[in-house]
């Protein structure tokens, strides 16, 4: 079994980083699953991120063609982790492939020149969170630059914040929401945008299943942005960082989401069989060589030295930042980060959070929002947000019943039946209840009921 010399074949890790891989770890073993290829790639890139994903019993897949005859029609299909990779390996003879690996994103909360007043508007927004704004325009400096680097700055466009707004205030019965924050692929620095991606939402939790996150990040893609972030929102209810959301920062430092920045390190050392780490390097075992691009020694220490001489070594480290901030419906904002922070000499890697309050927000332009783009954000969550429900069968007795919540407590319960009647006879209820064909009776994913 063969394949075209011109033919790529490469995974993208859920919303974020996307690697090749040789073909031959296809054609190589026919019979051998998907999942198994995905672990066997992560084996050959060293990718310890990639390989826990792969061994996730929750873990999505899908095959997207991005080359060739097929391209034109966008082939994306859902497969399972189990299935051989007989028909990868014939598709790939034909056009480059795109392997989708993601698990699901979720959020829950069941664990400058500007005037005084505008900022006094942006620091109640943020709370004891630091906030900076700044004219549109505005290019962040060096200075900042280290600021992100070490997660203690996020820059995000003033409409942005107004897109925020209205996403909140449209998800149905005051329910949570997720969506990306989206950055120019060419300079990934600043938040200029939003992205809401299908998903499920109740009062109290949201989620994107993995087909839906690697549609949202090749949607991205098409456009020449790249996801660098996500937030959602916990309806009326108190902005906070639960457990579910930690963990959901945690994914995306796995996946490589967010922005991405590289930072010299300059100090004399010694040239040693084994690199013994400095307060500021990441501690790795590799031994720093003139062969090494990552690693720049001083001109003048020669094309060789013996072990134990003295030399001045440059060292680049870079980091990965991203966050998984909250909002509310009275304009509250956390913005906590995290920072996946990679040694240049041998890649290994460490990953550290930095609280809301070490984090300065850097607004750039207005708060503002034109009239047709609050329409098509409100449209686009009446599109991709089915309400959902969570109904606790053993009080309200499942599926047959949907729970009724005020100011973010369950207060009763009222039947399907009767909710259906009601609707069919007064489409205003019906458009209230955003209910659509067919919802109002199918089960979603995760124990959740259309409404």
């Amino acid at each position: 079994m063969s394949t075209s010399t011109a033919a790529r074949l490469r995974i993208r890790h859920g919303a974020g980083t996307v690697v090749e891989v040789p073909p031959e770890l296809v054609t190589g073993s026919p019979d051998r699953t998907l999942r198994e290829l995905v672990a066997a790639a992560a084996e050959a890139l060293r990718d310890t991120s990639l390989k826990r994903t792969a061994e996730n019993p929750g873990l999505a897949l899908d095959i997207y063609a991005t080359s060739g005859a097929t391209a034109g029609t966008e082939l994306e299909i859902p497969v399972s982790p189990d299935e051989r990779v007989r028909s990868l390996a014939d598709l790939l003879r034909t056009c480059d492939v795109e392997l989708g690996v993601a698990l699901r994103h979720q959020g829950g909360a069941a664990d400058s020149t500007t005037s005084d007043d505008e900022l006094d508007g942006l620091r109640s927004r943020f709370g004891s969170q630091p906030v900076l704004a700044h004219e549109a325009g505005y290019k962040p400096t060096p200075d900042d630059l280290d600021a992100m680097f070490a997660g203690r700055a996020f820059f995000i466009a003033g409409n942005v914040i107004a897109a925020e707004d209205v996403l909140v205030e449209a998800a149905p019965y005051d329910s949570e929401l997720l969506w990306y924050y989206v950055a120019p692929e060419k300079s990934p620095i600043v938040a200029v945008d939003v992205l809401v991606p299908e998903q499920a939402a109740s009062v109290s939790a949201c989620l994107v299943d993995g087909q839906n996150v690697l549609r949202a990040a090749r949607s991205a893609a098409r456009r020449g942005l790249r996801i660098i972030g996500a937030a959602h929102s916990h309806g009326r209810a108190a902005v906070f960082t639960s457990g579910v959301d930690e963990a959901q920062m945690a994914r995306f430092a796995a996946e490589g989401v967010g922005i991405r920045l590289n930072h010299w390190t300059t100090r004399p050392a010694l040239l040693t069989t084994a690199h013994a780490a400095g307060a500021d390097d990441v501690a790795c075992s590799a031994a720093p060589t003139n062969g090494d691009p990552e690693i720049l020694l001083e001109p003048g220490s020669g094309s060789t030295i013996a072990d134990g001489s003295q030399f001045t070594v440059r060292i680049r480290r870079s980091a990965t930042v991203t966050c998984f901030a909250t909002a509310n419906g009275r304009g509250e904002r956390l913005v906590p980060t995290i920072v996946t922070e990679r040694c240049g000499i041998c890649g290994c890697a460490h990953t550290r959070r930095v609280d809301a309050s070490d984090v300065t927000i850097h607004v750039i332009g207005p708060v503002a929002l034109p009239q047709a783009k609050r329409a098509e954000l409100e449209n686009l969550v009446r599109q991709r947000v089915r309400s959902a429900l969570p109904v606790p069968a053993a009080v309200y007795g499942g599926p047959d019943e949907y729970v009724i919540w005020s100011g973010g407590v369950c207060v009763g319960s009222v039947p399907v039946h009767v909710l259906k009647a009601a609707a069919e006879s007064c489409p205003a209820l019906a458009d209230a209840l955003r209910w659509r064909s067919g919802w109002h009776t199918n089960r979603g994913a995760e124990g959740f009921y259309h409404g």
